[in-house]
C-alpha cells in the first residue's frame, strides 16, 4: 500500500515539477543541447511547454541546415503523445500540429534532400531504441497551419 502511495506522490510530485517555468527551460536546453549534438548543427527553442499527459509543445523553433542557412523555422510544434505508453517503452504520436512555419526544402544534384543529415540521424537513435526491445508506433495526423515553403 505504501508503495502504491509513494508511486503515486513521486508522479505528482513529477507532474507539478514539470509545470515550473525553471524545469521546462532546463529540459528545453537539454533538448537544444542533444539535438545539436545529434545533428551538428544549430537548433533554437525559445520555449517548451510539457502539458501531461499528452502534449509537448515547443514555440519558437529554428533548425538550421548543413550551409548555416534556415532549414526550419516555426512559431510553434505541438506534439500529442501516448504518455501512458511510455510506460511499456513505446513511444505513440496521435499528432503534430506546426504554426506559422518556413521551410527552406532543396535538394542536390544527387537528388538528396537538405534535411536528410537529420533523418540519418534519427534513423541511428529510432535503431539505438528499438534495438532495446521498445517499439515506435506513428499514428499521427499533421497539421500545418500558416507556412511558407522556399
Amino acid at each position: 500500500m505504501w508503495t502504491l502511495i509513494s508511486l503515486l506522490a513521486l508522479f505528482l510530485v513529477l507532474v507539478i515539477a514539470l509545470q515550473i517555468p525553471a524545469v521546462q527551460n532546463y529540459a528545453k536546453n537539454k533538448a537544444v543541447n542533444y539535438l545539436e549534438g545529434k545533428i551538428h548543427t544549430k537548433v533554437t527553442i525559445d520555449r517548451i511547454e510539457i502539458g501531461l499527459p499528452k502534449k509537448l509543445i515547443l514555440e519558437g523553433i529554428y533548425f538550421e541546415d548543413q550551409q548555416n542557412d534556415t532549414l526550419l523555422a516555426g512559431d510553434e510544434l505541438a506534439v500529442d503523445i501516448s504518455f501512458f505508453e511510455l510506460f511499456d517503452n513505446k513511444i505513440e504520436l496521435n499528432s503534430v500540429n506546426l504554426q506559422g512555419v518556413t521551410a527552406n526544402i532543396s535538394r542536390d544534384k544527387n537528388a538528396v534532400f537538405n534535411f536528410d543529415y537529420i533523418l540519418k540521424a534519427l534513423s541511428v537513435l529510432t535503431l539505438d531504441f528499438l534495438n532495446k526491445n521498445r517499439s515506435l508506433k506513428i499514428t499521427t495526423e499533421i497539421k500545418i497551419k500558416t507556412y511558407e515553403m522556399i
